[in-house]
């Protein structure tokens, strides 16, 4: 039998309660420790955003003529009275959403290996990094990977510009219409006003843009702008 002095009574058993001071200072914490993390991000995110600011105007070079990467690719209406030829290579293009990514990279990078055992999140949103990795691909080699893989588009963005052309707005549209889908390419969208003619195209990593502006009250279509975004590897063979 139990002795009188091991039985407790009720009152005898009291119920410890953290003080008020201790679970404040545990609160405390939790409130730095997010606020810390925040203000991490939010200066990740503003450095970014002044990279950008500062990077994001490229350069843009005369040519002297069309690069014969180009005329192979899309056909050119009258090349005899181009008004200008120019240039924005690629590496100018994407520079400053490269520099600018390059951060957030460094963060997310690590975080995606940590959780993405089997590589099913990089199979999912970075398909084209796929074929660099295998299972015997180290962690490190992995966010090498990551880090350097490109973000924007690098490839080179030509605009050929013509003023005062003899003739008609609706012609210039209906000849590069007719001859972007002999070759291939596909009319993705059309826009067309009073005065504004434009319509978009693409093929095999290829896209451009075709643009008339008419002044009905002039005799000449006023303005033909056709640009092409594609790897040329010429092009840089005809800056001024």
């Amino acid at each position: 039998m139990l002795s009188p002095t091991m039985i407790r009574r009720p009152a005898d058993i009291t119920i410890e309660e953290p003080p008020i001071e201790k679970l404040t200072r545990q609160h405390s914490c939790l409130r730095r420790s997010c606020f810390s993390c925040l203000s991490f991000l939010l200066i990740i995110l503003g450095i970014s955003l002044l990279i950008l600011k500062f990077t994001l105007n490229a350069q843009t070079k005369e040519l002297k003529k069309i690069p014969a990467e180009i005329s192979r690719a899309v056909p050119v209406y009258d090349p005899d009275n181009i008004e200008s030829i120019s240039l924005t290579a690629g590496s100018e293009r994407s520079r400053g959403v490269e520099m600018a990514a390059f951060l957030p990279k460094l963060m997310v990078a690590p975080i995606i290996l940590t959780l993405d055992r089997g590589n099913n999140i990089i199979k999912t949103y970075r398909p084209d990094v796929v074929n660099q990795i295998s299972e015997k691909t180290s962690w490190f080699d992995k966010f090498l990977i990551l880090i350097k893989t490109n973000v924007a588009d690098h490839r080179d963005e030509i605009r050929l510009e013509w003023k005062k052309l003899p003739t008609d707005a609706k012609f210039i549209q209906e000849y590069y219409d007719t001859e972007l889908k002999k070759q291939g390419f596909i009319i993705t969208s059309h826009s067309d006003t009073e005065h504004i003619r434009q319509f978009t195209f693409s093929k095999n990593g290829i896209e451009g843009s075709v643009y008339t502006e008419d002044n009905p009250t002039t005799p000449e279509t006023d303005t033909v702008i056709l640009t092409i975004t594609m790897t040329a590897t010429s092009t840089q063979n005809y800056v001024n």
